[in-house]
């Protein structure tokens, strides 16, 4: 599968370099694929950070749910192999237990997977990166801190008609995503794959990451 893979990035690389006087629209963009847990809140950040931070001028991004416990979203992801250059599992600690995570970090350093898929790991909540662009968080914040202090800042809000069970998971219009920077320097940041910090989350060094592949600087 993997030398199917270079055989293909080949043909690319000789279509776009191999012919002069082809137009630069020819390159392909690298392919970036999010997956994420949260079928509201974690896909309405992404989608909208995409804008936000201008990856679609070297990068393409596909934000895509995946509601499954952390080594069943690595198995997934990792069938997607030859769809993706590069492939982030967004995840958070919740009652998931460290086997599974174990497994989904031991699916990432495979070697066909290690610099393509990436385990991206906030612990408890992925609220408490929402919280960062907002407030410094502290490596012993914990899920009662975030639950309080999301709804001090009233973070997620309803948009007007939306239905009962997604009331409270919406990312408000009025959202400081101007802020993400800062939120980088507002958490502890954690390692891909690690996942037992509390008040800890590699969401940071995703977004570097895209950042670089993006041309950012």
């Amino acid at each position: 599968m993997a030398s199917s893979s270079k055989g293909a990035r080949r043909k690319r690389s000789a279509r776009v370099h191999g012919q002069r006087g082809k137009k630069a629209s020819l390159r392909t963009k690298t392919t970036v694929l999010i997956l994420v847990q949260g079928e509201v809140t974690e896909k309405e950040y992404f989608k909208k950070l995409v804008d936000i931070r201008g990856w679609k001028a070297s990068v393409s991004v596909t934000v895509a749910v995946c509601a499954e416990a952390p080594d069943i979203m690595a198995k997934q992801a990792e069938k997607r192999y030859n769809d993706y250059d590069r492939t982030f599992v967004v995840t958070d600690v919740d009652d998931f237990t460290p086997s599974q995570f174990e497994t989904a970090r031991s699916i990432s350093r495979r070697a066909k997977n290690r610099e393509r898929l990436k385990i991206v790991v906030t612990c408890p909540k992925f609220d408490l990166w929402l919280c960062a662009h907002h407030v410094q968080v502290k490596s012993n914040c914990d899920r009662a801190w975030v639950t309080k202090k999301e709804a001090e800042l009233n973070i997620l809000r309803p948009p007007r008609g939306a239905n009962q069970q997604h009331r409270r998971k919406h990312i408000p219009e009025n959202f400081p995503f101007e802020f993400t920077d800062i939120a980088i320097k507002n958490v502890n940041l954690a390692e891909y794959g690690y996942w037992s910090v509390q008040g800890s989350t590699s969401i940071p060094k995703m977004i570097e990451e895209i950042d670089a592949l993006n041309g950012n600087t």
